[in-house]
């Protein structure tokens, strides 16, 4: 059985948003965990793959740790200043869905198709191997930021547009929550309320 239960805080402040980013990779490993490698590369219904869900939330990750290490006067030339205070989680969240359901997708942060890898135990090894490095990169990454400049500084979103840094994590937080509760709903054989990236 493929069980998943996490249930975000909606938490404001860093270190509770650490908290929770560190929560949800526990209980979403031991999901993933709970597929036999034959399983988890094959696609439930006409979604994607679990090995394909790790893989896409592994190139969202990526590059914000990248972009959170750079030196904060490269974020505001590159992305200027905030106009707004940073939105809630769940306004953040809804406008994902909203966005979603205009029919946003992921573009290039769609997974490669399973054929492009050898689909065996050492290669799920690899992705789950690198999606933990990649988790503790982000946390570490996360914990350099003072509380007060995550409402000060922008990232470009490809879906949302520009994000302070604390609505990108609110995004992050919701984005993993949304793919592995998503792939538990169509195991349990339910209507996903929102599908896409």
């Amino acid at each position: 059985m493929h069980e998943f239960h996490f249930t975000p805080n909606e938490s404001w402040d860093r270190n509770a948003l650490l908290a929770d980013l560190r929560k949800l990779h526990e209980a979403s490993s031991t999901f993933w965990e709970g597929f036999s490698t034959t399983e988890f590369f094959t696609a439930v219904g006409s979604g994607w793959t679990p090995a394909g869900n790790v893989r896409h939330l592994n190139k969202a990750i990526q590059p914000l740790t990248r972009a959170l290490r750079l030196p904060r006067f490269v974020l505001r030339v590159l992305f200027g200043k905030p106009r707004n205070p940073s939105r809630t989680y769940a306004s953040l969240r809804d406008k994902y869905l909203a966005t979603l359901k205009q029919g946003a997708g992921a573009g290039s942060f769609a997974p490669e198709p399973s054929q492009a890898h050898k689909n065996d135990a050492d290669q799920r090894s690899r992705l789950m191997s690198k999606r933990g490095e990649l988790s503790q990169q982000l946390w570490s990454a996360v914990g350099s930021w003072r509380e007060e400049d995550l409402d000060r500084y922008l990232l470009p979103h490809p879906l949302l547009g520009k994000l302070t840094i604390r609505e990108m994590l609110f995004f992050t937080l919701y984005h993993n929550y949304h793919h592995v509760q998503s792939l538990a709903t169509r195991l349990r054989g339910e209507q996903v309320s929102a599908v896409g990236p």
